[in-house]
Protein backbone atom coordinates (compact mmCIF):
# COMPACT_ATOMS: atom_id res chain seq x y z
CA UNK A 1 0.00 0.00 0.00
CA UNK A 2 1.28 3.27 -1.07
CA UNK A 3 1.24 6.49 1.66
CA UNK A 4 -1.28 8.58 -1.35
CA UNK A 5 -3.54 5.06 -0.53
CA UNK A 6 -2.93 5.16 2.92
CA UNK A 7 -3.51 8.95 3.23
CA UNK A 8 -6.68 9.04 1.83
CA UNK A 9 -8.11 5.79 4.16
CA UNK A 10 -6.98 7.66 7.41
CA UNK A 11 -8.76 10.80 5.58
CA UNK A 12 -12.11 8.25 5.14
CA UNK A 13 -11.68 6.91 8.32
CA UNK A 14 -11.31 10.67 9.65
CA UNK A 15 -14.27 11.07 7.91
CA UNK A 16 -16.53 8.03 8.70
CA UNK A 17 -15.69 8.77 12.19
CA UNK A 18 -16.63 12.41 12.77
CA UNK A 19 -20.36 11.46 10.68
CA UNK A 20 -21.02 9.00 12.83
CA UNK A 21 -19.98 11.19 15.89
CA UNK A 22 -22.29 13.51 14.41
CA UNK A 23 -25.01 10.98 13.91
CA UNK A 24 -24.31 10.35 17.27
CA UNK A 25 -24.65 13.90 19.04
CA UNK A 26 -27.48 14.61 16.54
CA UNK A 27 -29.32 11.39 18.20
CA UNK A 28 -28.16 12.50 21.56
CA UNK A 29 -29.51 16.20 20.92
CA UNK A 30 -32.87 14.64 19.55
CA UNK A 31 -33.07 12.22 22.51
CA UNK A 32 -32.50 15.49 24.85
CA UNK A 33 -35.03 17.44 22.88
CA UNK A 34 -37.31 14.22 23.55
CA UNK A 35 -36.30 14.14 26.83
CA UNK A 36 -37.08 17.87 27.41
CA UNK A 37 -40.57 17.20 25.63
CA UNK A 38 -41.30 14.28 27.85
CA UNK A 39 -40.39 16.92 30.51
CA UNK A 40 -42.51 19.48 29.41
CA UNK A 41 -45.08 17.16 29.24
CA UNK A 42 -45.07 15.90 32.27
CA UNK A 43 -44.61 19.14 33.48
CA UNK A 44 -47.65 20.11 32.06
CA UNK A 45 -49.38 16.63 33.24
CA UNK A 46 -48.08 18.19 36.75
CA UNK A 47 -49.66 21.31 36.17
CA UNK A 48 -52.82 19.69 35.32
CA UNK A 49 -52.72 17.51 38.46
CA UNK A 50 -52.12 20.39 40.69
CA UNK A 51 -54.95 22.35 38.68
CA UNK A 52 -57.35 19.18 38.82
CA UNK A 53 -56.09 18.92 42.80
CA UNK A 54 -56.44 23.04 43.26
CA UNK A 55 -60.25 22.71 41.60
CA UNK A 56 -60.79 20.27 44.03
CA UNK A 57 -59.84 21.43 46.99
CA UNK A 58 -61.87 24.78 46.07
CA UNK A 59 -64.72 22.22 45.62
CA UNK A 60 -64.07 20.68 49.28
CA UNK A 61 -64.06 24.13 50.51
CA UNK A 62 -66.79 25.01 48.58
CA UNK A 63 -68.66 22.08 49.76
CA UNK A 64 -67.47 22.46 53.35
CA UNK A 65 -69.04 26.10 52.81
CA UNK A 66 -72.51 24.61 51.92
CA UNK A 67 -72.53 22.13 54.23
CA UNK A 68 -71.63 24.62 57.01
CA UNK A 69 -74.28 27.10 56.21
CA UNK A 70 -76.30 24.39 56.19
CA UNK A 71 -75.98 22.74 59.25
CA UNK A 72 -75.80 26.58 60.27
CA UNK A 73 -79.77 27.10 58.99
CA UNK A 74 -80.53 24.01 60.14
CA UNK A 75 -79.63 24.89 63.73
CA UNK A 76 -81.58 28.49 63.19
CA UNK A 77 -84.44 26.37 61.68
CA UNK A 78 -84.47 24.39 64.80
CA UNK A 79 -84.12 27.18 67.13
CA UNK A 80 -87.44 28.64 64.93
CA UNK A 81 -89.44 25.72 65.30
CA UNK A 82 -88.45 25.60 68.98
CA UNK A 83 -89.40 28.70 69.84
CA UNK A 84 -92.57 28.54 67.43
CA UNK A 85 -93.47 25.44 69.35
CA UNK A 86 -92.91 27.45 72.76
CA UNK A 87 -95.11 30.52 71.67
CA UNK A 88 -97.53 27.75 70.69
CA UNK A 89 -97.66 25.71 73.93
CA UNK A 90 -98.20 29.06 75.34
CA UNK A 91 -101.43 30.05 73.53
CA UNK A 92 -102.72 26.12 74.47
CA UNK A 93 -101.88 26.42 77.82
CA UNK A 94 -102.98 30.32 78.17
CA UNK A 95 -106.29 29.41 75.68
CA UNK A 96 -107.17 26.29 77.91
CA UNK A 97 -107.23 28.03 80.85
CA UNK A 98 -109.88 30.37 79.14
CA UNK A 99 -111.52 27.49 77.93
CA UNK A 100 -112.01 25.55 81.51
CA UNK A 101 -113.11 29.54 83.10
CA UNK A 102 -116.01 29.51 80.47
CA UNK A 103 -117.15 26.47 81.23
CA UNK A 104 -117.51 27.15 85.06
CA UNK A 105 -119.29 30.39 83.84
CA UNK A 106 -122.32 28.67 81.39
CA UNK A 107 -122.73 25.80 84.19
CA UNK A 108 -123.09 29.03 86.75
CA UNK A 109 -125.85 30.37 84.26
CA UNK A 110 -127.44 26.99 84.16
CA UNK A 111 -126.97 26.56 87.76
CA UNK A 112 -129.58 30.16 87.59
CA UNK A 113 -132.05 29.09 85.05
CA UNK A 114 -131.36 31.34 82.34
CA UNK A 115 -131.30 28.69 79.39
CA UNK A 116 -134.74 28.76 78.93
CA UNK A 117 -134.87 31.83 78.14
CA UNK A 118 -132.06 32.01 75.62
CA UNK A 119 -131.85 28.39 74.38
CA UNK A 120 -130.12 29.37 70.96
CA UNK A 121 -127.26 31.46 72.30
CA UNK A 122 -126.62 28.72 75.25
CA UNK A 123 -126.51 25.87 72.46
CA UNK A 124 -124.34 28.28 70.36
CA UNK A 125 -121.85 28.62 73.27
CA UNK A 126 -121.92 24.49 73.56
CA UNK A 127 -121.11 24.21 69.77
CA UNK A 128 -118.46 27.04 70.06
CA UNK A 129 -116.87 25.32 73.08
CA UNK A 130 -116.26 22.10 71.18
CA UNK A 131 -115.12 23.67 68.29
CA UNK A 132 -112.32 25.39 70.96
CA UNK A 133 -111.53 21.87 72.13
CA UNK A 134 -110.60 21.14 68.28
CA UNK A 135 -108.10 23.89 67.69
CA UNK A 136 -106.53 23.70 70.81
CA UNK A 137 -104.33 20.59 69.73
CA UNK A 138 -104.77 21.88 65.67
CA UNK A 139 -104.19 25.17 65.37
CA UNK A 140 -103.78 27.23 69.16
CA UNK A 141 -103.29 30.82 67.50
CA UNK A 142 -106.99 30.11 66.02
CA UNK A 143 -108.37 28.77 69.14
CA UNK A 144 -107.11 31.44 71.35
CA UNK A 145 -108.77 34.10 68.50
CA UNK A 146 -112.02 32.17 68.97
CA UNK A 147 -111.32 31.96 72.76
CA UNK A 148 -111.80 35.82 72.69
CA UNK A 149 -115.08 35.77 70.59
CA UNK A 150 -116.50 33.32 73.19
CA UNK A 151 -115.34 35.59 76.10
CA UNK A 152 -117.34 38.35 74.42
CA UNK A 153 -120.53 35.98 73.67
CA UNK A 154 -120.56 34.56 76.82
CA UNK A 155 -120.13 38.31 78.89
CA UNK A 156 -122.89 39.47 76.92
CA UNK A 157 -125.39 36.84 77.99
CA UNK A 158 -125.93 36.85 81.65
CA UNK A 159 -127.44 40.51 80.99
CA UNK A 160 -129.76 39.74 78.38
CA UNK A 161 -130.56 36.50 80.02
CA UNK A 162 -131.98 38.04 83.04
CA UNK A 163 -133.51 40.83 81.31
CA UNK A 164 -135.39 37.97 79.29
CA UNK A 165 -136.16 36.64 82.48
CA UNK A 166 -138.08 39.78 84.05
CA UNK A 167 -139.55 40.77 81.19
CA UNK A 168 -141.32 37.25 80.04
CA UNK A 169 -142.04 36.37 83.99
CA UNK A 170 -144.37 39.47 84.38
CA UNK A 171 -146.32 37.98 81.43
CA UNK A 172 -146.45 34.41 81.85
CA UNK A 173 -148.91 33.98 84.27
CA UNK A 174 -151.53 35.97 81.59
CA UNK A 175 -149.60 33.89 78.40
CA UNK A 176 -150.41 30.47 80.44
CA UNK A 177 -153.89 31.57 80.84
CA UNK A 178 -154.58 32.55 77.28
CA UNK A 179 -152.36 29.44 76.24
CA UNK A 180 -154.64 27.23 78.30
CA UNK A 181 -157.54 28.66 76.56
CA UNK A 182 -156.35 28.08 73.11
CA UNK A 183 -155.88 24.70 74.02
CA UNK A 184 -159.53 24.21 75.43
CA UNK A 185 -160.42 25.49 72.10
CA UNK A 186 -158.38 23.55 69.85
CA UNK A 187 -160.75 20.79 69.62
CA UNK A 188 -160.30 20.34 65.79
CA UNK A 189 -157.81 19.43 63.82
CA UNK A 190 -157.62 22.73 62.35
CA UNK A 191 -157.47 24.12 65.62
CA UNK A 192 -154.48 22.08 66.86
CA UNK A 193 -152.80 22.32 63.49
CA UNK A 194 -152.68 26.26 64.11
CA UNK A 195 -151.25 25.35 68.00
CA UNK A 196 -148.83 23.18 66.68
CA UNK A 197 -147.21 25.85 64.67
CA UNK A 198 -146.26 28.29 68.24
CA UNK A 199 -144.82 25.19 69.75
CA UNK A 200 -142.58 25.18 67.07
CA UNK A 201 -141.23 28.39 67.99
CA UNK A 202 -138.36 27.40 70.90
CA UNK A 203 -136.91 30.85 71.42
CA UNK A 204 -138.86 32.32 74.18
CA UNK A 205 -138.35 35.61 73.33
CA UNK A 206 -139.51 35.02 69.51
CA UNK A 207 -143.00 32.75 70.92
CA UNK A 208 -143.21 35.72 72.68
CA UNK A 209 -143.26 37.87 69.79
CA UNK A 210 -145.61 35.56 68.10
CA UNK A 211 -147.88 34.79 70.81
CA UNK A 212 -150.53 37.36 70.19
CA UNK A 213 -150.54 37.10 66.73
CA UNK A 214 -151.14 33.12 66.61
CA UNK A 215 -153.81 33.70 69.11
CA UNK A 216 -155.46 35.92 66.88
CA UNK A 217 -155.24 33.51 63.89
CA UNK A 218 -156.55 30.70 66.15
CA UNK A 219 -159.30 32.80 66.76
CA UNK A 220 -159.99 33.74 63.13
CA UNK A 221 -160.58 30.07 61.94
CA UNK A 222 -162.36 28.66 65.30
CA UNK A 223 -165.60 27.36 64.59
CA UNK A 224 -165.34 27.19 61.45
CA UNK A 225 -166.95 23.27 59.96
CA UNK A 226 -164.15 22.51 57.48
CA UNK A 227 -164.44 19.33 54.66
CA UNK A 228 -161.91 16.99 54.36
CA UNK A 229 -161.14 18.09 51.06
CA UNK A 230 -161.11 21.73 52.17
CA UNK A 231 -158.05 21.18 54.81
CA UNK A 232 -155.52 20.40 53.24
CA UNK A 233 -156.26 24.36 51.53
CA UNK A 234 -156.39 25.40 54.80
CA UNK A 235 -153.26 24.44 56.33
CA UNK A 236 -151.37 25.29 53.45
CA UNK A 237 -152.63 29.00 53.80
CA UNK A 238 -152.29 29.43 57.56
CA UNK A 239 -148.53 27.47 57.20
CA UNK A 240 -147.88 30.71 55.03
CA UNK A 241 -149.70 33.45 57.36
CA UNK A 242 -147.72 31.25 60.61
CA UNK A 243 -144.18 31.33 58.50
CA UNK A 244 -145.06 35.46 58.26
CA UNK A 245 -145.93 35.36 62.03
CA UNK A 246 -142.83 33.44 62.61
CA UNK A 247 -140.45 35.75 60.19
CA UNK A 248 -141.71 39.10 61.59
CA UNK A 249 -141.12 37.53 65.31
CA UNK A 250 -137.40 36.66 64.28
CA UNK A 251 -136.65 39.76 63.51
CA UNK A 252 -138.07 41.56 66.76
CA UNK A 253 -136.67 39.16 68.79
CA UNK A 254 -133.26 40.00 67.47
CA UNK A 255 -133.93 43.60 67.37
CA UNK A 256 -134.63 42.98 71.24
CA UNK A 257 -131.69 41.16 72.02
CA UNK A 258 -129.27 43.96 70.21
CA UNK A 259 -130.70 46.35 71.98
CA UNK A 260 -130.74 44.80 75.66
CA UNK A 261 -126.99 43.76 74.04
CA UNK A 262 -126.77 47.57 73.90
CA UNK A 263 -128.22 49.05 77.10
CA UNK A 264 -125.75 46.15 78.75
CA UNK A 265 -122.81 47.01 77.14
CA UNK A 266 -120.86 48.40 80.05
CA UNK A 267 -121.73 45.88 82.17
CA UNK A 268 -120.64 43.06 79.68
CA UNK A 269 -117.55 44.81 78.63
CA UNK A 270 -116.50 44.97 82.74
CA UNK A 271 -117.46 41.14 82.75
CA UNK A 272 -115.26 40.71 79.96
CA UNK A 273 -112.56 42.41 81.62
CA UNK A 274 -112.99 40.95 85.14
CA UNK A 275 -112.91 37.50 83.31
CA UNK A 276 -109.13 38.42 81.61
CA UNK A 277 -107.95 39.93 85.08
CA UNK A 278 -108.71 36.59 86.99
CA UNK A 279 -106.90 34.97 84.18
CA UNK A 280 -103.83 37.15 84.23
CA UNK A 281 -104.10 37.82 88.27
CA UNK A 282 -103.72 33.71 88.73
CA UNK A 283 -99.83 34.09 86.56
CA UNK A 284 -98.69 36.86 88.32
CA UNK A 285 -96.22 34.64 89.81
CA UNK A 286 -95.10 32.89 86.95
CA UNK A 287 -94.72 35.91 84.53
CA UNK A 288 -94.77 39.27 86.71
CA UNK A 289 -93.79 41.11 83.76
CA UNK A 290 -95.78 40.58 81.10
CA UNK A 291 -98.91 39.81 83.55
CA UNK A 292 -98.59 43.46 85.38
CA UNK A 293 -98.19 45.03 81.87
CA UNK A 294 -101.39 43.38 81.04
CA UNK A 295 -103.02 44.19 84.19
CA UNK A 296 -102.22 47.58 83.86
CA UNK A 297 -103.54 47.52 80.26
CA UNK A 298 -106.99 46.27 81.66
CA UNK A 299 -106.96 49.13 83.95
CA UNK A 300 -106.77 51.48 81.33
CA UNK A 301 -109.46 49.95 79.72
CA UNK A 302 -111.90 49.71 82.25
CA UNK A 303 -111.13 53.48 83.07
CA UNK A 304 -112.35 54.40 79.54
CA UNK A 305 -115.45 52.18 79.60
CA UNK A 306 -116.75 54.08 82.58
CA UNK A 307 -115.75 56.87 81.14
CA UNK A 308 -116.01 57.76 77.18
CA UNK A 309 -116.45 53.86 76.33
CA UNK A 310 -116.02 51.25 73.53
CA UNK A 311 -117.56 49.69 70.91
CA UNK A 312 -117.10 45.85 71.30
CA UNK A 313 -115.35 45.49 68.56
CA UNK A 314 -113.26 48.23 69.68
CA UNK A 315 -112.73 46.01 72.67
CA UNK A 316 -112.37 43.13 71.54
CA UNK A 317 -109.52 44.47 69.52
CA UNK A 318 -107.24 45.80 72.31
CA UNK A 319 -107.95 42.72 73.98
CA UNK A 320 -106.49 40.44 71.21
CA UNK A 321 -103.63 43.28 71.32
CA UNK A 322 -102.78 42.70 74.32
CA UNK A 323 -103.25 39.23 74.66
CA UNK A 324 -100.72 38.75 72.28
CA UNK A 325 -98.51 40.95 73.36
CA UNK A 326 -98.37 39.68 76.61
CA UNK A 327 -98.23 35.51 75.22
CA UNK A 328 -94.90 37.36 73.24
CA UNK A 329 -93.68 38.66 76.37
CA UNK A 330 -94.10 35.61 78.31
CA UNK A 331 -92.73 32.96 75.56
CA UNK A 332 -89.44 35.47 75.51
CA UNK A 333 -89.22 35.47 78.66
CA UNK A 334 -89.22 31.68 79.01
CA UNK A 335 -86.48 31.61 76.08
CA UNK A 336 -84.40 33.84 78.36
CA UNK A 337 -84.58 31.78 81.60
CA UNK A 338 -83.50 28.71 79.30
CA UNK A 339 -80.22 30.70 77.72
CA UNK A 340 -79.34 32.46 81.55
CA UNK A 341 -79.63 28.36 83.07
CA UNK A 342 -77.52 27.56 80.02
CA UNK A 343 -75.03 30.64 80.80
CA UNK A 344 -74.77 29.62 84.47
CA UNK A 345 -74.32 25.57 83.67
CA UNK A 346 -71.65 26.60 80.88
CA UNK A 347 -69.76 28.96 83.18
CA UNK A 348 -69.71 26.53 86.37
CA UNK A 349 -67.87 23.68 83.60
CA UNK A 350 -65.12 25.27 82.78
CA UNK A 351 -64.53 26.10 86.70
CA UNK A 352 -66.22 29.46 87.67
CA UNK A 353 -67.76 30.27 90.58
CA UNK A 354 -71.61 31.45 89.07
CA UNK A 355 -73.60 34.36 91.22
CA UNK A 356 -77.00 33.86 91.45
CA UNK A 357 -78.55 36.04 88.34
CA UNK A 358 -80.12 39.62 89.16
CA UNK A 359 -82.58 41.01 87.27
CA UNK A 360 -82.43 44.86 86.14
CA UNK A 361 -85.29 46.57 85.09
CA UNK A 362 -83.36 50.07 83.73
CA UNK A 363 -83.12 52.07 80.22
CA UNK A 364 -83.70 47.84 79.62
CA UNK A 365 -84.57 44.92 81.19
CA UNK A 366 -81.67 42.26 81.71
CA UNK A 367 -80.71 39.30 83.55
CA UNK A 368 -77.30 40.05 84.53
CA UNK A 369 -74.91 36.99 85.60
CA UNK A 370 -71.22 37.42 87.36
CA UNK A 371 -68.46 34.52 87.77
CA UNK A 372 -65.20 34.21 89.31
CA UNK A 373 -62.47 32.14 88.87
CA UNK A 374 -60.04 31.02 91.83
CA UNK A 375 -57.03 32.87 90.43
CA UNK A 376 -59.00 36.08 90.25
CA UNK A 377 -60.64 35.96 86.01
CA UNK A 378 -64.08 37.47 85.87
CA UNK A 379 -66.93 36.87 83.50
CA UNK A 380 -70.65 38.56 82.79
CA UNK A 381 -73.13 37.93 80.81
CA UNK A 382 -76.02 40.31 80.34
CA UNK A 383 -79.35 38.78 78.72
CA UNK A 384 -82.26 41.07 77.41
CA UNK A 385 -85.38 40.07 77.07
CA UNK A 386 -85.38 41.42 72.95
CA UNK A 387 -82.98 38.54 72.79
CA UNK A 388 -79.40 40.06 73.11
CA UNK A 389 -76.70 38.75 75.27
CA UNK A 390 -73.76 40.77 75.96
CA UNK A 391 -70.61 39.13 77.57
CA UNK A 392 -67.51 40.61 78.99
CA UNK A 393 -64.09 38.19 80.37
CA UNK A 394 -61.61 40.29 82.51
CA UNK A 395 -58.70 40.08 84.87
CA UNK A 396 -56.87 37.11 82.57
CA UNK A 397 -52.91 36.49 82.08
CA UNK A 398 -52.06 36.06 78.55
CA UNK A 399 -55.03 34.36 76.16
CA UNK A 400 -56.96 32.57 78.68
CA UNK A 401 -59.70 34.50 77.91
CA UNK A 402 -59.83 33.41 74.70
CA UNK A 403 -59.60 29.79 75.64
CA UNK A 404 -62.49 30.07 77.95
CA UNK A 405 -64.79 31.88 75.32
CA UNK A 406 -63.77 28.93 72.85
CA UNK A 407 -64.96 26.60 75.24
CA UNK A 408 -68.19 28.55 76.66
CA UNK A 409 -69.56 29.89 73.54
CA UNK A 410 -69.85 26.56 71.68
CA UNK A 411 -71.02 24.76 74.53
CA UNK A 412 -73.66 26.94 74.81
CA UNK A 413 -74.74 26.35 70.88
CA UNK A 414 -74.12 22.48 71.34
CA UNK A 415 -74.82 21.15 74.11
CA UNK A 416 -77.68 23.53 75.04
CA UNK A 417 -79.12 24.28 71.90
CA UNK A 418 -78.73 28.62 72.17
CA UNK A 419 -78.19 29.89 68.66
CA UNK A 420 -75.80 32.63 68.98
CA UNK A 421 -75.63 35.06 65.86
CA UNK A 422 -75.25 38.42 64.60
CA UNK A 423 -71.65 38.63 66.59
CA UNK A 424 -70.45 42.33 67.58
CA UNK A 425 -67.59 43.24 69.41
CA UNK A 426 -67.80 45.72 70.75
CA UNK A 427 -63.73 46.30 72.51
CA UNK A 428 -61.08 44.11 72.82
CA UNK A 429 -57.33 45.04 74.95
CA UNK A 430 -55.16 42.38 73.41
CA UNK A 431 -51.88 40.82 75.31
CA UNK A 432 -49.53 43.92 75.60
CA UNK A 433 -46.22 42.93 74.57
CA UNK A 434 -43.96 45.63 76.65
CA UNK A 435 -41.86 43.94 79.41
CA UNK A 436 -43.02 46.52 81.83
CA UNK A 437 -46.54 46.23 80.61
CA UNK A 438 -49.33 44.22 83.53
CA UNK A 439 -50.33 41.35 81.03
CA UNK A 440 -53.96 41.25 80.68
CA UNK A 441 -56.57 39.85 77.96
CA UNK A 442 -60.54 41.21 78.19
CA UNK A 443 -62.67 40.84 75.41
CA UNK A 444 -66.38 42.11 75.46
CA UNK A 445 -69.13 41.08 72.43
CA UNK A 446 -72.82 41.12 71.75
CA UNK A 447 -74.37 38.45 70.45
CA UNK A 448 -78.20 37.99 69.58
CA UNK A 449 -79.73 34.39 71.02
CA UNK A 450 -82.23 32.28 70.23
CA UNK A 451 -83.34 29.16 71.80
Amino acid sequence: MSEITLFNWNINSQNAFAGRQAAREQRHREYLQRQAGREQRHGEYLGRQAAREQRNEEYLERQATREQRHEEYLERQAAREARQQGYFDRVQENTSRYRARYEEMLADLVRQGLEQYMPGEFAQVRHRLAELDDLLDSDPAMARDLSLQLGAELSRLPAIAREARRELETRERQRQQDLSEMQKRATSELAQFIQSQLAKISDPIEQDFAFDRIKALQLEYAGRKVSDLELPILKKEILAKTLVIREDSTTKAKAWKDRKSQESIRETQTLLLEIHKEQSEAEVSHNPKATQSMLASLDAMRQHIAGQGFTMDDLQKQLAAETEKTDKTVVDENCRRMVVRAIMDSLEKTGFVVSNPQRQIGDQDEVVILAKKPAGAEASFRVTAEGKMEYKFDHYEGMKCKSDIDQILPMLQEIYGVELSDTRTLWQNPDRISKSAKPSDTGSKEQRHGQ
